[in-house]
C-alpha cells in the first residue's frame, strides 16, 4: 500500500517514506482484560526505507514518532542497515546535543535582533527533538529457507548497544501432514498433533528447518494463531490473502487462568516463555517485580501495562 512508486514496485523496495492511518479493534480479548469489545484505536503509520542509500527518509521521521517497529530478517538477522536504523531511532536529536546547545547560547550572547532570533531558533530546534523510542522488534520472513528465530533474537541483544529484547511471541511450525481422521491427538483437544512451538532459547530446533511456518503463540494471552494455507479453496484453502483469518485458540482457561490441556506441546513451551516473559519485566518493572517475588501470576493487564512502561 504504501510502496506507491513504480521504482518502489518494481525493484520491491521502499525508497521515500509513506505514511497511512488505519484503525485497530482489541479483538479476541480474553476474561479479565481492560478492553472491552468495542474499543478502537486509529494508529498513524509512517514507512521507511531500509536500504543504506536512503537512510536520510529515516532521520527525518524520527522526531515525529512515538515507537518504532524494527524489522529483522530471520536468517540474516541483524544487518549492517539494522545497526543504522536502530542508533536513529535510539539517539537523541541532535538539536538536544550540548553542543549544539552551547553553540546556541553563544550566538544569543551577540545580543541585538540577531540574538533575539537565534534564540528563538534554538527553541524552536528543542522542540522538535526527542527521546529514544520505545521500539518492537518484528522477525520477518519466517517462512524461508535458514529462518532462526533464537538467532536473530540473540543477534538484537549483541549487536544493538542498549537494546534487551523479551519475547512476546513465539513461532509455531507445522511437520508433516495429518492422516484422515487424525486431526487432534490422543492427548490434545486444542490442537493439531504435528504443531510444534519453538522456544525463543532454542538456537538449533530441527523444527525451524523440517517443519513450515504457520503461525505464533501470544505470550502475552496465551493463545495460538495459527493462518490458513494459501491455495485452492477445494483443499480447505484461502485463495485471496485478504481473507486469510487466523484460528485462534486460547491454551489457558479465561477463569482459572490453568492450562486447558498441560500436555500439550505448545501450551508446555509457551507456559516456560510465559515465565521468562515476566522473570525479565520483573528485572526492570517494579509492579512486575512485585508479582514474581510474590510468585503470582499477572493477569494480561498487568503484563501490557509493564511491556508500556519498559
Amino acid at each position: 500500500v504504501t510502496d506507491y512508486l513504480p521504482a518502489e514496485r518494481e525493484r520491491g523496495i521502499t525508497i521515500q517514506s509513506a505514511a497511512i492511518s488505519f484503525d485497530w479493534g482489541w479483538h479476541n480479548n480474553m476474561v479479565g482484560d481492560d478492553y472491552d469489545q468495542s474499543d478502537n484505536v486509529t494508529v498513524h503509520l509512517i514507512d521507511t526505507p531500509g536500504h543504506v542509500d536512503f537512510s536520510v527518509e529515516v532521520n527525518r521521521s524520527v522526531a515525529v514518532l512515538d515507537g518504532a517497529v524494527l524489522v529483522v530478517d530471520a536468517v540474516a538477522g541483524v544487518q549492517a542497515q539494522t545497526e543504522t536504523v536502530w542508533r536513529a531511532i535510539t539517539r537523541p536529536s541532535l538539536n538536544n546535543h550540548p553542543d549544539h546547545l552551547k553553540a546556541s547560547s553563544e550566538a544569543a550572547d551577540g545580543g541585538g535582533a540577531g540574538a533575539s532570533n537565534s534564540s528563538a531558533r534554538s527553541k524552536s530546534g528543542d522542540q522538535h527533538g526527542h527521546e529514544p523510542l520505545p521500539c518492537l522488534a518484528m522477525v520477518n520472513k519466517m517462512d524461508k529457507e535458514g529462518c532462526n528465530f533464537g538467532m536473530a533474537v540473540r543477534s538484537l541483544r549483541y549487536k544493538l548497544p542498549g537494546a534487551n529484547p523479551i519475547a512476546i511471541q513465539i513461532p509455531l511450525f507445522r511437520v508433516g501432514e495429518l492422516s484422515a481422521g487424525n486431526s487432534k491427538s490422543s492427548n490434545s483437544s486444542i490442537l493439531p498433533p504435528n504443531l510444534f512451538a519453538v522456544d525463543v532459547d532454542d538456537v538449533s530446533s530441527s523444527l525451524m528447518q523440517n517443519g513450515e511456518f504457520v503461525g505464533v503463540v501470544d505470550l502475552v494471552h496465551m493463545r495460538a494463531v495459527v493462518w490458513p494455507d494459501i491455495g485452492s479453496p477445494s483443499s480447505g484453502a484461502v485463495s485471496n490473502v485478504e481473507e486469510c483469518i487466523p484460528t485462534v485458540t486460547n491454551l489457558l482457561d479465561g477463569e482459572t487462568h490453568e492450562p486447558i490441556c498441560g500436555d500439550c506441546q505448545v501450551t508446555q513451551v509457551a507456559m516456560g516463555c510465559r515465565a521468562d516473559l515476566v522473570g525479565h519485566l520483573a528485572d526492570v518493572d517494579e509492579a512486575m517485580e512485585e508479582y514474581y517475588l510474590l510468585e503470582e501470576e499477572p493477569s494480561n493487564a498487568a503484563v501490557r501495562a509493564a511491556l508500556r512502561r519498559v
